[in-house]
């Protein structure tokens, strides 16, 4: 197993723990306590969980706890925008649509993953 599957596996792991039945968010030294990461890898669990910030699967609250979209009653799904700034957020979970206002400058671009 090369480098690459090692971390796609360790995040998955954050993760699996992140959506297990009665997690609540937690600070990220109390993740690493309850992952039993060794003191050697914090550097890298921090990496880990910075990229998972970036790619939208994790978020950090104001009080430094991670949680998860579901956790924070978020969505995830692909933008559809209207030329007039509106759009919409078709869920990757299936469902209707979601009503994004006219609040979008652009910062959404169609086709973009969004939260």
């Amino acid at each position: 197993m090369d480098e690459t599957d090692i971390l796609k596996e360790r995040k998955e792991r954050i993760l699996a723990y992140m959506e297990s039945e009665g997690y609540v968010p937690i600070k990220r030294r109390d993740m690493r306590a309850m992952l039993s990461v060794p003191q050697e890898d914090r550097e890298k669990f921090e990496s880990l969980i910075n990229e998972l910030i970036a790619e939208g699967r994790v978020f950090e609250t104001k009080k430094g706890k991670l949680a998860s979209p579901k956790d924070l009653q978020m969505a995830t799904g692909t933008f559809i925008g209207h030329a007039r700034g509106f759009g919409f957020v078709t869920p990757d979970a299936g469902g209707e649509d979601i009503f994004s206002g006219e609040r979008n400058d652009g910062r959404d671009a169609e086709g973009q993953s969004a939260v």
